[in-house]
Order: C-alpha cells, then sequence, then structure tokens
C-alpha cells in the first residue's frame, strides 16, 4: 500500500493530546499505569516506526553503527538522521527477538547517548554544519532529533535497566524549555512556543515539529513525566492556533521561512516529489485520533483536498481519467502529465487550438464541487483566458461557470532553478455534483497556447478520507496497547 510507504519513508510518529484542553485517551496512560520501566524488557515502538530496514542499505556507517549522511559531498553526523535510523533497528529487534539485532541497536544507542552535549540542566545532540537556507548559528540542536532520541534513550533504558539512559532523556527533555538563543530549540512565536526543527525561529518547519511532540508523549507515555506533558500541552495548543498558517490554499507550507523569495511547499523540493505534503496529512490524522481535537481534522481534510497524489490503493485516485480534444505532442505531452503528483517542473499538457476540451472522469458521483485549480507551465501567459465549465449530471453536460461567473481566485508564482509554474486557484460560484467535469478553453492569457503542468478539484471527499484514518488506525495498532 502506498500508505504504507508513505508512513515507511516518513517514520509518521503517532501523536497524543494534553488533559486541559483536549482528550487525553485511556489507552495513552495504560502503558504507565500498569507496567514499571524496571520490569519490563521491551517498551511499546515508537508509533510508525518498523522493522523494515532496506531503506537504509546504501547509508554509510561508522564503527559503531551510527550512519553518516552524505551533505555537499561530505560525511557528517545528523541527528535527525541517526536518531530516526535507531528507532528503527529498535523495532526490528522487537520483531524479531533476535539478539544480533538487539546487539546493533544497543552499540547506536550508546554512540548516541554518548553523543549527547549536556549544558547547564539540559542536552541536546549537535549539528556543526550549517543547513542552508536556515539562518543558524552552528552547532546547532533540532527538535526532531531531540524527539526521535527521546525514544531511542527509552528503548535502550528497557533492555539494559542503566540510568545513565533515563538522565540523558531527562536532559533532552528539559531542551525543550531552552530558546534557540541559548543552545535548546525553542521558539516564541506570536506568543506561542515552536519546536524548531532548524535552529532558525522564524522558519516553523511544519513536519519536525509535530516530529517533536511525539517524543515529548512517548516520554510521558512510558515514563509519566509531568514536564514533558506540559511542554505537549504546550505545543499542541500552538499548532492548534497556527496550523492555519501553512494553508497555502492548493497546497501546504513546508515552512514559513522566505529568505530564498519564496514560501518552500510541501511537495515541491528536490528532484522528485517529496511527499511532504502527504506527511503531514498523515501527521495531522494521528493528532486528530489521539487528540479528537476537530481542527486537527479538518486542516487534515483540508490538506487531503489538496492532494495530488495516491494515498492508497484501496482508496481510487481523485481522477479515473483525462480526455483531451486536442495536444500539441500527445507522444510526450498529455494528459497523463495532468495525473500525476508533480505540480513544479517537468513534462505538461498542452493545446494551441481553440476551443479546446479537457474531460475530467471522477468515476463516481461528486457532490459538492467547489473549486478548481490550474498548474500553469510557465508565467500566465500558459494559462486560460475564457473558459467555461460543465458538470455531467443525470447524463447530461449542463454549464457550471463561465470565466466570469468565479468570484475570486487567487495566484502563486512558483520557480525552481529551470522551472516555472503558476498556479490559480478558482473558487467556483455555487455548488455542483456530478460524475464528470469538463473545461472548454475558449484562448489564453499569452494568445496562443495553453499548458498545464496538473489539474486538481475539490469536491466531497468525507468518506474517503474517514477510510483514510481507519487505515491509519490499523497502522498504529501495535504502537501502544
Amino acid at each position: 500500500m502506498k500508505l504504507l510507504r508513505l508512513i515507511i519513508l516518513f517514520c509518521l510518529l503517532s501523536l497524543v493530546a494534553c488533559k486541559s484542553s483536549v482528550k487525553l485517551p485511556q489507552e495513552g496512560i495504560n502503558f504507565y499505569q500498569k507496567n514499571n520501566l524496571k520490569d519490563v524488557d521491551l517498551v511499546p515502538l515508537f508509533p510508525f516506526t518498523n522493522s523494515n530496514l532496506e531503506k537504509y542499505n546504501d547509508l554509510t556507517y561508522d564503527e559503531n553503527k551510527i550512519p553518516l549522511l552524505k551533505y555537499n559531498d561530505s560525511l557528517i553526523y545528523y541527528p535527525v538522521q541517526y536518531t530516526q535510523v535507531a528507532l528503527h533497528y529498535y523495532a526490528k529487534y522487537y520483531t524479531s527477538k533476535n539478539q544480533e539485532d538487539k546487539e546493533v541497536f544497543l552499540m547506536q544507542a550508546k554512540e548516541i547517548r554518548n553523543r549527547l552535549v549536556v549544558k547547564e540542566g539540559f542536552g541536546v545532540w549537535e549539528c556543526g554544519v550549517k543547513i542552508l537556507p536556515y539562518n543558524v548559528e552552528t552547532p546547532f540542536a533540532s527538535s526532531m532529533a531531540q524527539g526521535f532520541g527521546l525514544g531511542v534513550m527509552i528503548q535502550a533504558y528497557a533492555l539494559t535497566k542503566d540510568q545513565s539512559y533515563l538522565l540523558a532523556a531527562e536532559h533532552v527533555v528539559s531542551s525543550f524549555d531552552v530558546m534557540i538563543s541559548d543552545g535548546g530549540i525553542k521558539s516564541v512565536w506570536d506568543t506561542y512556543p515552536h519546536y524548531e526543527e532548524y535552529a532558525d525561529p522564524d522558519s516553523h518547519v511544519l513536519n519536525g515539529y509535530i516530529f517533536s511532540l511525539a517524543g515529548l508523549y512517548y516520554y510521558y507515555q512510558l515514563v509519566g513525566s509531568e514536564k514533558a506533558l506540559r511542554l505537549y500541552n504546550e505545543g499542541i495548543e500552538a499548532l492548534s492556533v497556527k496550523i492555519k498558517d501553512y494553508d497555502a490554499g492548493f497546497s501546504s507550507f513546508y515552512s514559513l521561512i522566505t529568505s530564498t523569495g519564496q514560501y518552500p511547499y510541501n511537495s515541491a523540493n528536490g528532484d522528485n516529489p517529496d511527499h511532504y505534503h502527504e506527511l503531514v496529512i498523515i501527521q495531522l490524522i494521528a493528532l486528530y485520533l489521539w487528540t479528537e481535537n476537530k481542527v486537527f481534522y479538518e486542516y487534515g481534510y483540508k490538506f487531503y483536498q489538496q492532494r495530488l497524489s495516491q494515498l492508497d490503493k484501496s482508496i481510487p485516485n481523485k481522477l479515473k481519467s483525462i480526455k483531451a480534444s486536442h495536444t500539441i505532442v500527445p507522444e510526450t505531452h498529455g494528459t497523463d502529465n495532468l495525473m500525476n503528483n508533480n505540480w513544479t517542473f517537468g513534462n505538461f499538457w498542452s493545446t494551441n487550438k481553440f476551443p479546446s476540451e479537457l474531460e475530467l472522469d471522477f468515476g463516481t458521483h461528486r457532490k459538492d464541487i467547489t473549486k478548481l485549480i490550474l498548474y500553469g507551465a510557465g508565467d500566465i501567459g500558459s494559462l486560460p483566458d475564457k473558459f467555461e465549465i460543465y458538470v455531467y449530471n443525470n447524463d447530461v453536460w449542463s454549464i457550471a461557470n463561465t470565466d466570469e461567473d468565479i468570484l475570486r481566485t487567487h495566484h502563486t508564482k512558483f520557480q525552481t532553478r529551470h522551472h516555472k509554474t503558476y498556479v490559480i486557484e478558482y473558487d467556483l460560484f455555487g455548488r455542483f455534483e456530478g460524475s464528470k467535469l469538463k473545461l472548454k478553453f475558449l484562448n489564453s492569457v499569452g494568445g496562443e497556447s495553453i499548458a498545464l503542468r496538473n489539474i486538481n478539484v475539490f469536491f466531497n471527499e468525507r468518506n474517503e478520507f474517514n477510510q483514510l484514518i481507519e487505515l491509519v488506525k490499523e497502522y498504529e495498532k501495535d504502537s501502544f496497547n
């Protein structure tokens, strides 16, 4: 399943909530109430980690089985990576009960513990390399590594009963209370705390922040630390208020840093789609499952509508097919390019004949069709100027909107080194239903041709989203019993 691959790829963590503003599920405190860490040999998995280590086969490891990250043609010790990899090695032993797997994990955990830099009342794993484009002072600490590392320390303590791992974990928890300027990982964002993946107080990386919260709660579940719970509660409250700032309308923001001249969007980085937008959807589902906070449900659903990829094979693709009445180069620039998850570069569909039509087949009857998003392959000249929108319902095509009917639009320019994308969101006038949508392009803004990298339509997908929630529940059922 693609959902499983996404979770494996990103080591997604299940999250729980605070006592005050949201419900604390009973199963979330059962382990601490029913067990004493001194009496157990294994603790539950760090949620959404697994025993699949094949993805790490190509990494370079040192003599202590610590992976090194290739960065700018150098191999560096990167805390986010080596703590995350160790969590998966623990999962391998948890599954196999093989002594050799246990020894490898403990070798890693010992070295990770020894790499903790203990300062006045707190400890951090430091990265000595400046990571662009973030404005960090080296060495710096990462909240994401702190969260992962908490899991490693508690797992190692359960296996060894070595108190030094607990002491290290307590130092790590304290780092969440320390400002970046003092060597910690905390920033203040509009009076709210934020635990920064990069020690740039203006960056606010979303997925790294959520990962760090998971470490705090994992520690609370197993140890019962009220300090960890307080820090987690503060973080959950902050995220429930600030999650709206990550909504880009057609996608989500990876972070809020703008030093590059534009916001970094999720699934718009690297040489291939990075799937961070899909990761955040799963993270928000996990938050909702543990907190029952509807804010996380609604933003998870909103981001789900914005997706361009299929999250799980058991859930049908948003679009079954797209047909065009005319294509300039169908062999390489056909309508299949409109159905992939790559909206920032690569091949596109184009036409220079007007009128031209695109027929979008949903594969089933859809209600509440409210929004259309077109991703132009270039500047605004690559997009349509005059067009009509038709809906197929009860075996009849009916006009829904023209370009003049649409109430408002949002424009977004995005540029990589070699490619441009111009995104326009069209909010339709009214709510429509049907099994197909047809776009009839009468001309283009540039006057010559239309070129689209991708296309998206918003309609009611509550059933599919709730089905995805059930899949996440099933995947995480072995994390805490």
